[in-house]
């Protein structure tokens, strides 16, 4: 099996994305030290001829990217667009979200499917979980359940050439975010402590002071 691994993230090596799909890589490897594969970094539209040229040689293509409030990089919606009809071909996806909930992605994996038959080509299922932009500030013994997750992804992928759909609903939960934590985040969401993550980029970018400003607001 030829493999190749696209991340879609605009962050390229410094992405969320990079990180899990580390984590699924070790586990293939791990599952087969022999198993073939290249990973590409599309960030730019002047690699996307290149790396389309590498998949038509390869078996199987694995596309991970974020989401960006429910939508898709614009990159790889460019890479979607001039992708040829590839027929014997499997494709998987493996998309997350800044937001806890795996609800984000549900319409995007089912444009996915429908998107991967239009291709003529093997739909091999969406790995879809939220939660994941603050994983960098985390610890690795925080992030221990995820990364775990990943790895056995890969182990699995590795022997069967699929995704185990146990990993895969898993790390779907929380689907919705069920009423008692919509109220404590109602509650906490204007506090430094609840933002953060945001406020710390703000201060970095000499922003802070702005971050209430409508400068499009009408009365």
């Amino acid at each position: 099996m030829k493999l190749a691994v696209i991340n879609g993230s605009p962050r390229g090596t410094n992405s969320n994305s990079r990180i899990i799909l580390d984590q699924f890589l070790s586990g293939l490897a791990k599952g087969n030290p022999e198993q073939e594969h290249a990973t590409f970094y599309l960030v730019n539209r002047y690699q996307i001829q290149d790396i389309l040229d590498y998949c038509r040689h390869c078996d199987v293509m694995l596309l991970a990217f974020p989401l960006y409030t429910d939508a898709m990089p614009g990159i790889v919606k460019q890479f979607f667009e001039k992708m040829p009809a590839l027929p014997g071909k499997k494709i998987g996806y493996i998309i997350q979200s800044g937001f806890p909930e795996a609800i984000h992605c549900f319409y995007l994996e089912k444009y996915l499917e429908k998107f991967t038959q239009k291709l003529g080509a093997a739909y091999l299922g969406t790995v879809a979980w939220g939660g994941v932009e603050g994983i960098q500030d985390r610890s690795a013994r925080l992030n221990k359940v995820l990364y775990s997750r990943f790895h056995l992804l890969g182990f699995h992928f590795a022997s069967t050439g699929k995704f185990d759909e146990r990993i895969v609903r898993k790390l779907k939960k929380p689907f919705q975010l069920p009423k008692i934590s919509l109220a404590i985040i109602k509650l906490f969401s204007s506090t430094d402590l609840f933002n953060y993550g945001w406020g710390r980029h703000l201060k970095a970018n000499h922003a802070y002071e702005l971050r209430n400003a409508r400068p499009y607001y009408e009365v």
